[in-house]
């Protein structure tokens, strides 16, 4: 718990500061999320499907763009 909270943190403070170099003219900050489970698991893919929305609140949806595949804990599907 207290080690996805570090990792949670770091990230955030990261683009956050990243968000600083964008201008009017810049392309938005863009990220793609695998999960190994689904968004709603009340565990580590829905706690960072949540801090990705709470970026892109703070940021805007012009400045922060980010897409996400669920359930791929098999390999295989990961590299499709």
């Amino acid at each position: 718990m207290k080690m996805k909270r570090i990792i949670v943190i770091l990230t955030l403070i990261s683009i956050f500061v990243l968000s600083f170099g964008f201008g009017a003219s810049a392309e938005p900050f863009r990220v793609a999320f695998l999960m190994p489970s689904a968004i709603n698991d009340f565990a580590w893919s829905q706690s960072m499907y949540e801090a990705l929305l709470t970026i892109q609140k703070e940021m805007g949806k012009e400045n922060f763009e980010f897409v996400y595949s669920e359930n791929m804990f098999v390999v295989a599907d990961a590299a499709a």
